[in-house]
């Protein structure tokens, strides 16, 4: 997978120089506005495939279902990025005592990553610096 992914990164290069039209008398600015769109499209395309790639290997690592891996309970409630399977897998594991979080730069508080631990009963603390973001905290 990965050198057909990278063939098509090679072969897009050429293809990539050729979309680099300059915006001249020769072309007017309808058919420039498409070929750039198509450019985007051709690049989150490739994005696409790189993601899908580094997917497949880390599906297809040995390890990679080993119950005891963290990144195995990877789950998004309220997180960005599935810290909050990761998080419950923690205090699954070591238990909990006083049930108090302090989380920096909590953002506006409907995404971060000890909003599921409020809802499951814990105190705690966010520390945001952003003006906007702690103003919507105390909205919401």
């Amino acid at each position: 997978m990965a050198a057909k992914v990278s063939s098509l990164i090679e072969a897009s290069k050429g293809y990539d120089a050729a979309m680099r039209l300059p915006l001249s008398a020769k072309y007017d600015k309808p058919a420039y506005e498409t070929l750039r769109k198509i450019r985007q499209q051709q690049a989150q395309i490739l994005e696409l495939m790189k993601l899908s790639m580094l997917q497949q290997q880390r599906a297809t690592c040995a390890h990679a279902h080993d119950p005891q891996r963290l990144l195995v309970h990877e789950h998004r409630t309220f997180s960005q990025h599935g810290e909050d399977g990761i998080i419950a897998e923690i205090f699954r594991r070591i238990g909990t005592t006083n049930r108090v979080f302090v989380e920096f730069g909590a953002g506006n508080g409907l995404e971060n990553n000890t909003v599921a631990l409020l809802c499951r009963g814990f105190t705690g603390f966010w520390i945001e610096g952003g003006v906007e973001q702690a103003a919507a905290i105390r909205k919401n």
